[in-house]
Order: structure tokens, then C-alpha cells, then sequence
């Protein structure tokens, strides 16, 4: 039998050190050494240490090709793997190469049905230690990182990185069939799997295929009745917390996404992406029918409507015709 290493709260047992110093933050509620200067929490001193040297700007190790620093070795030889384009760790299943093993080892548990890590407040699973510790952070409602421009509080330094964006509209990763910008290279290499046509990940349930494990992680709960995340205002519930931010800016009206040409504002980030089109003449979605182009998708989709000769609706005051049922 392996060796196991047992809570002393809740007697569970942990297949290593590092999995048990992460489950008992659960019980926590926090790592027990904090950063005095960021207060980046984390589960033993070795890594306070070693994040502390962020702080004191010294960056001993340089990437010869693009000059950044690092603090250690390891770290450079990871980076390094980027401009040589190395990848010499595969999936077996997909054939998808990675740079690290690390990562490897955490796509291979996309393929598969095992969540051995649990959150004890929602009952959530997860493929490994690591989703589980960001996701507890949800439970806390600790946001210590905030935009400096519009002051919106974010959990996760990534988080607060990547809303930057929205102020700044740099995006420097473009796909090079429809030219659509991303803000991250895993964005950018999503979205080429639509032009593939690859689904790799099937619902085991009813058998639909997708082109994302997210997308698929989100299906899934359909087939789930349980919703864990209710409007304290009007108690309308949701499966995602994400869907529940966007539904509680009905009731405060905050539209945080603003157009930088006509100074419109949005309520969400693809609301504003969609109404951009209007003022760069972009038509990327075109009928393959009559050839006709949109910038939006869901005009596309009503436009659809004429073809197949589906029923338009009609205004009981105006007697106007509509594909829009809410006319």
C-alpha cells in the first residue's frame, strides 16, 4: 500500500506533503506565509523565500535572446523553450506537445474522468491541487489586486493582467485566418481549434463533442439541477459565478467596458468586441448561402432565418414583421 500522509482535522488521507498542505488551506482558509509586501500567500517558507526575491530586484539569471531575468535556473530553462520552440512532451491521446511535463500531466487530466481534489464548501472537483487552490479563493471573496484605472478588485494577479486589456486594447497574438487578436497565447491557440474543426472532448452523458474541456466542463452541468451561485437581489440562481457577476450589473447598471471612439458602454467585454466591428467595417461573418457579410454574429443567425423560411414575428401595434420574437 502507498504511503499516505492523514489530516489530524478530518482524518482524510493525502498521497503526499504538498497534497496535504494544500487541503488543510481548507480548512484555513489561507496559506500560512504571506508575502509582507504583496501578501501572496503560500504553503511553505521555501516558496515565500523564493517569491521574495521578485521584490528585491535581483534577477541574477538572464534569457540571452530577449534579456529577461529570472531567479532561477530552472525558470530559464523553461523560458528557453519558447524561442527554440521545443516541446518534446506529447499526449498520448491527442497528440498535443507541451514544454514542460508539468503541463503535460495536467492536459492528460482533461482526458480523463479522475477530480481526486474537492473543494469541502461547493463539492467541486478538480484535476489537480493547483485549480482547487485558486478556485477556494472564490469561497473567501479576497480580492487584493485592483486596476488602478477604473478600480475593479480582482482575486488572481493573471486576473487584474488580463483585464488590463480592456483600458489598454493591446493584444499583440492574432490568428492568422481571421485576424481576430488575442490577450494570451493559450487564447490564441484555443481559438485555432475552431478553424481545425477538432472536438476532442466528449460529454460521456449525451455523447456531444467539443472543441474546449471548459465548454465541456460547462455542458455537463446541464445534466447537474444543482446551481451553487444565487443574486442575493432577486435570488435568480446560476451554475457559474461568472454568469452570476454578469447578471447583478441588471440591478447596479455598471457598464465597465467602454467603446474608446464613441464612448458607448457595455456591461460585458464581448458586447463591446461585437459593437467595435461597427466602426472598423469588419465583416467576418458572411451566409454561405447568399454570401452576404455581418459584423455580428447573431445578425448572421437572424439573417439565417430568411433562407430557411422561418416565421417572423409581428408587432401587435405596428403590424411590422421581425425575426426578433422580442420586437
Amino acid at each position: 500500500q502507498p504511503k499516505s500522509f492523514k489530516c489530524d482535522l478530518c482524518q482524510k488521507r493525502l498521497l503526499s506533503k504538498y497534497y496535504l498542505k494544500v487541503h488543510l488551506t481548507l480548512h484555513w482558509g489561507r496559506e500560512p506565509f504571506k508575502c509582507p509586501i504583496c501578501q501572496k500567500e503560500f504553503l511553505s517558507s521555501r516558496g515565500l523565500k523564493q517569491h521574495e526575491v521578485i521584490h528585491s530586484g535581483k534577477n541574477p539569471i538572464k534569457c540571452q535572446i530577449c534579456q529577461k531575468e529570472f531567479t532561477r535556473s530552472s525558470h530559464l530553462k523553461q523560458h528557453e523553450m519558447i524561442h527554440s520552440g521545443e516541446k518534446p512532451f506529447k499526449c498520448q491521446i491527442c497528440q498535443k506537445k507541451f514544454n514542460q511535463s508539468s503541463n503535460l500531466r495536467k492536459h492528460e487530466m482533461t482526458h480523463s474522468d479522475k477530480k481526486p481534489f474537492q473543494c469541502t464548501i461547493c463539492q467541486k472537483k478538480f484535476t489537480c491541487p493547483s485549480a482547487l487552490k485558486k478556485h477556494v479563493k472564490i469561497h473567501s471573496g479576497k480580492k487584493p489586486f485592483q486596476c488602478q484605472i477604473c478600480h475593479k478588485k480582482f482575486a488572481y494577479p493573471s486576473n487584474l493582467k488580463y483585464h488590463a486589456i480592456v483600458h489598454y486594447g493591446k493584444k499583440p497574438f492574432q490568428c492568422k485566418i481571421c485576424q481576430k487578436e488575442f490577450a494570451r497565447s493559450s487564447d490564441l491557440k484555443q481559438h485555432e481549434l475552431i478553424h481545425s474543426g477538432k472536438k476532442l472532448f466528449k460529454c460521456q452523458i449525451c455523447q456531444k463533442e467539443f472543441t474546449y474541456s471548459t465548454n465541456l466542463r460547462q455542458h455537463e452541468r446541464i445534466h447537474c439541477s444543482k446551481k451553487l451561485f444565487q443574486c442575493q437581489i432577486c435570488q435568480k440562481e446560476f451554475n457559474y459565478l461568472s454568469n452570476l457577476k454578469k447578471h447583478e450589473r441588471i440591478h447596479s447598471g455598471e457598464k465597465p467596458f467602454k467603446c474608446k471612439i464613441c464612448q458607448k458602454e457595455f456591461a460585458r467585454s464581448s458586447d463591446l468586441k461585437q459593437h467595435e466591428f461597427i466602426h472598423s467595417g469588419k465583416k467576418l461573418f458572411k451566409c454561405q448561402i447568399c454570401q452576404k457579410r455581418f459584423t455580428q454574429s447573431s445578425t448572421l443567425r437572424k439573417h439565417k432565418m430568411i433562407h430557411s423560411g422561418m416565421k417572423s414575428f409581428e408587432c401587435k401595434i405596428c403590424q411590422k414583421n421581425s425575426l426578433d420574437p422580442q420586437i
